[in-house]
């Protein structure tokens, strides 16, 4: 009977409507990194790297206010492929594309300003499948300092976005 009952759940949890099978894929951070990592050393030496979420790097203006960014980190590459630090920077997104908010600042521990473009589009009523990312929002334009980035790795489904500085 308990056998009866437990084919019975499993039949009913994999017997969904076609619409609820389209996954979306959310991006939870987008990744980057530059090309060369003595570069990153100079913005951020690695003595006071501390990898783990990095306070204050990366905020943006809101009317006038200085808002940082709540998850910001910095990671090391498990795949042993160059580059080896990436940061990560949760939400934005979705900040961009719902909040419109397209502009961010990284200050860097040793004083210098970046300024990283980041434009995403949410697509409404548009089949996620039929995008690059497979995801809800797939990624426009990203700039640092104005330049685009130069490669995008395949560490994972987004990818980390590498750029010369």
């Amino acid at each position: 009977m308990k056998k009866l009952i437990w084919l019975l759940i499993v039949g009913n949890l994999m017997e969904c409507k076609e619409e609820e099978r389209s996954w979306v894929v959310p991006q939870l951070a987008m990744k980057f990194a530059l090309s060369d990592s003595t570069k990153l050393f100079s913005l951020y030496p690695k003595p006071s790297m501390v990898f783990g979420y990095a306070k204050n790097l990366v905020y943006y203006d809101s009317d006038g206010m200085r808002k940082e960014m709540g998850y910001v980190r910095i990671g090391v590459n498990e795949q042993n492929s160059d580059p080896k630090y990436y940061i990560s920077i949760g939400n934005i997104a979705e900040m961009s594309s719902i909040q419109n908010i397209k502009t961010y600042y990284i200050i860097w521990p040793n004083g210098e300003k970046d300024t990283l473009l980041a434009d995403y589009k949410r697509e409404h009523g548009k089949i996620i499948s039929e995008n690059s990312c497979g995801c809800n929002d797939p990624l426009v334009e990203l700039k640092l300092n104005g330049k685009s980035f130069i490669r995008k790795t395949n560490y994972d489904i987004n990818g980390i976005y590498i750029f010369d500085r």
